[in-house]
């Protein structure tokens, strides 16, 4: 019996890396696509942005252009960002994930960052922005 317990704990050891695994490249995958939205914008390269939208929020902004209205005219052309805490949770059968931070914009001034993000499982496995959030 004792074997078999021992046996029942290294399996549950083993997998738990593992069960890791996935959260971990979620992880990274969230910081990565908010690391491509901020340089796209801070380089002026609304396209760019908007393709890392998803359909809904796509349709809120409207065009790649009007994405560059909305930076310019608001003053949130980012210069360089940190990124202070990264999540992945998931609600309702749905992974989400968001990441907030700090950012200095190209005229000096400084304020927050939220990107918020949403896994979608088709063929592929992708993350797309679904919400953003910079303030001064």
């Amino acid at each position: 019996m004792r074997k078999v317990l021992l046996s029942i704990v290294a399996l549950l050891l083993l997998s738990l890396p593992l069960a890791g695994c996935g959260l971990t490249q979620d992880f990274q995958s969230v910081q990565s696509l908010a690391e491509e939205f901020m340089v796209a914008l801070k380089n002026r390269e609304y396209p760019a942005a908007f393709d890392l939208f998803s359909n809904d929020l796509q349709q809120e902004v409207g065009t790649p252009a009007n994405l560059g209205d909305i930076a310019e005219s608001n003053g949130i052309l980012p210069k360089e960002w940190n990124f202070t805490n990264t999540s992945v949770s998931t609600e309702d059968g749905q992974t989400i994930g968001s990441v907030e931070g700090t950012v200095t914009y190209a005229d000096g001034s400084d304020g927050n960052l939220e990107v918020y993000m949403l896994k979608v499982e088709a063929v592929t496995t992708v993350w797309i922005i679904i919400g953003f959030n910079l303030t001064h």
